[in-house]
């Protein structure tokens, strides 16, 4: 009867059968447990992230009284930016005293003649400088030591010179988790702007789901109290933590590492905390945005290797469960046509893991400032991994350059 009815129809009995080889039960059958395994533990990752944020724009936390802030600058050749950052620095609805300290790394352009001006301009404005015939060392973490040596206050905060600071409430927000005595570290964020340098290149897209697929990584773990990395443009922590770790010692031989290796070596379950609020976000202002995040990239890879493993796991696990419901899904229609029963049922397994990925991974992307990406997003996600194998190799042929006795880029 039923195949009487589809003759009249016009439509082929074929390609409506629901019987398939048990290979393509199989097929369908993983395809399912990785999209069931995507939405379970890769989305959580994404909310995570958003939930805080959206929670600290909400927070209503008293902070009338915040204790006195050190705020440490690094500068290398960042004069025509250095005016606007400590303008705003200075001008922070902040209640209690801000100490500026900035370091001037060996700069070529006229930092040297902007400080002059700038102290003038506020005469407590205070400044050092890292020789420019240091060696063997990292000129980094030399610039954020004394910086932190030349800091009167308790708690510093670090940024740098190529920063731009949009709200005048962002060193409250940094500041107020210090009420807390049990609190040592802030683990701020920082992003890469928009407006940068010249940021219209093919790859723009890319980067800025690169730059959230990381961020959300380990911002990530400082939310589960599993803080292993921050962002050094915008973090902050009690002098005592610095001195009580003897500072970098442990990582001296590395040009790298000053806010994911020392932070990891500090860090602890119950005294670190992340600030999501918008207000508490910098930007950073590159004039080669596509070289330094690729420079950044290969960085952060090298110095994973000395951190925790697991949430490196974990994101890669996301990437080989994506392709293999690719690998599933496609299998299973190839291996059940002409019927499209099996085509249907993955084109709606595919719209409900696409479709909550890529609304959560948009919201999100607002949340962090970075391009709210949505259509792209799933393509984004597939291409991941190979773009990471290609950093990875060209990171390794100039592994060196990571090393204090290696030739700085």
């Amino acid at each position: 009867m039923r195949d009487c009815y589809l003759c009249t129809m016009n439509i082929d009995p074929v390609l409506l059968s629901v019987d398939f080889p048990l290979v393509a039960w199989i097929a369908f059958s993983v395809a399912f447990v990785a999209a069931l395994y995507l939405l379970c533990v890769m989305l959580p990752q994404l909310l995570k992230v958003l939930r805080a944020s959206s929670s600290a724009n909400a927070s209503s936390d008293d902070t009338s009284w915040l204790p006195p802030a050190s705020v440490v600058v690094t500068a290398s050749s960042s004069a025509w930016n250095l005016p606007d950052l400590v303008d705003k620095i200075y001008g922070q609805d902040y209640p209690s005293e801000i100490e500026v300290i900035v370091v001037d790394d060996n700069s070529f352009d006229d930092t040297k003649d902007v400080l002059s001006t700038l102290q003038a301009k506020y005469p407590r404005l205070r400044t050092t400088f890292v020789p420019g015939d240091s060696r063997n060392l990292s000129r980094k973490k030399l610039s954020i030591t004394l910086g932190i040596k030349a800091a009167c206050n308790d708690v510093v905060v670090l940024t740098a010179g190529n920063c731009a600071i949009r709200s005048d409430k962002w060193l409250r927000n940094m500041m107020s988790h210090f009420n807390d005595e049990s609190t040592d570290i802030v683990i701020g964020y920082a992003a890469p702007s928009a407006r940068s340098g010249n940021d219209n290149d093919s790859s723009k897209r890319f980067r800025a789901f690169d730059t959230v697929w990381d961020a959300v990584r380990y911002l990530s773990r400082v939310l589960s109290r599993k803080t292993f990395r921050g962002n050094g443009c915008n973090i902050a922590y009690r002098r005592d933590v610095f001195f009580d770790n003897k500072g970098f010692s442990r990582s001296l031989n590395l040009n790298y590492g000053d806010d994911d290796i020392f932070i990891n070596e500090v860090a602890r379950r119950d005294n670190a905390v992340a600030e999501l609020s918008a207000d508490s976000i910098v930007d950073i202002l590159d004039e080669a945005p596509a070289y330094v995040h690729g420079v950044n990239h290969m960085r952060r890879d090298f110095t994973a290797g000395y951190l925790p493993r697991a949430p490196f796991r974990l994101f890669a696990s996301f990437s080989w469960a994506w392709w293999l419901w690719i690998v599933a899904s496609v299998a299973t229609v190839l291996l059940t046509l002409p019927s499209v029963v099996a085509s249907g049922a993955v084109f709606i397994l595919a719209c409900i893991l696409c479709l909550p990925v890529m609304i959560v991974w948009r919201k999100t992307s607002r949340a962090l400032r970075s391009r709210p990406l949505l259509l792209t997003v799933p393509w984004f996600v597939s291409l991941h991994p190979l773009y990471n194998l290609a950093l990875r190799i060209k990171g390794f042929r100039r592994r060196y350059r990571n090393f204090t006795w290696g030739t700085i880029s």
